[in-house]
């Protein structure tokens, strides 16, 4: 079973300097350190829940000087000369917020249905356990914040590892009643064969903030979570049952499928 707190944050660090890159124009990298002490006393904490249940949080301490730096460093990219704290505060809070949703959509994806970060809220330097230090280079300059998981996320998303379909054991033969069930259930199929299921392809997912979201016009480009490269989902009655490419046939689109999801992982997209 992999260490499930050290991939969240990983794909924390890894969102952060996608985030972060596309506000500032360059390639911006975060990595993982050394193990965490207690955030400063000035420290920003941001504490981060998800909608797979209470207690599923994530939190991160930025020391004053970090998310000054990092909020104003932001703001210069886009054009800003005049920074007042409230700016530089409100920016970084924004890029954050981008990140952990973008956190959000990785559990998702792990949980095979959507997840979307909910109730993020300030809280006090002492309130929020942090357990890894995480490097952010900005412009050639590192930047330090801290960062933590909650006991129960992790178990959560530990379980879902190990969770399988009991394997059936090899000695046992289905006695005669079991096949005329087996038969009857066939039946019961059959009937069902020709019923008309939807079927929709998703491109990718985003998570956009209400106020750019009232910004949009005809024109408008919203990234998706999706590489260009990236397999599409095919879903047939709100579950994702395959994946594959875009083609075009006859000047219609259609998919290739590349890949059969598993039994196991549809059940938990209709979770």
């Amino acid at each position: 079973m992999a260490d499930r707190q050290t991939w969240i944050l990983e794909q924390f660090a890894l969102k952060l300097a996608e985030v972060a890159g596309s506000m500032l124009g360059s390639e911006t990298k975060a990595e993982l350190t050394e193990a965490a002490a207690e955030p400063p006393e000035d420290a920003l904490v941001w504490e981060q829940g998800f909608d797979v249940g209470d207690g599923c949080r994530v939190v991160v301490a930025a020391s004053e000087a970090s998310w000054e730096k990092i909020g104003g460093e932001a703001l210069k990219a886009a054009g800003v000369d005049e920074l007042d704290r409230d700016s530089v505060r409100g920016t970084y809070l924004e890029l954050l917020s981008q990140a952990l949703s973008g956190v959000a959509s990785e559990i998702g994806s792990l949980l095979g249905r959507n997840i979307s970060a909910v109730d993020g809220r300030e809280i006090p330097a002492g309130a929020g356990q942090v357990s890894r230090v995480l490097q952010l280079v900005l412009n050639g300059e590192p930047v330090t914040l801290q960062a933590g998981v909650a006991a129960k996320l992790v178990s959560l998303l530990a379980a879902a590892d190990e969770s399988a379909a009991p394997v059936a054991d090899e000695g046992s033969r289905p006695d005669a009643a079991e096949r005329e069930e087996a038969v009857d259930g066939t039946r019961t199929l059959d009937l069902l064969l020709d019923v008309e299921l939807p079927v929709s392809v998703s491109f990718g997912r985003a998570s956009v903030p209400l106020k750019d979201v009232l910004k949009l016009t005809s024109g408008s480009i919203v990234e998706l979570n999706r590489g260009v490269s990236d397999p599409v989902e095919l879903i047939v009655n709100n579950c994702v049952i395959a994946r594959g490419e875009v083609v075009v046939v006859e000047g219609n689109y259609g998919v290739r499928i590349q890949q059969i999801v598993s039994a196991r992982e549809r059940l938990r997209t209709l979770s």
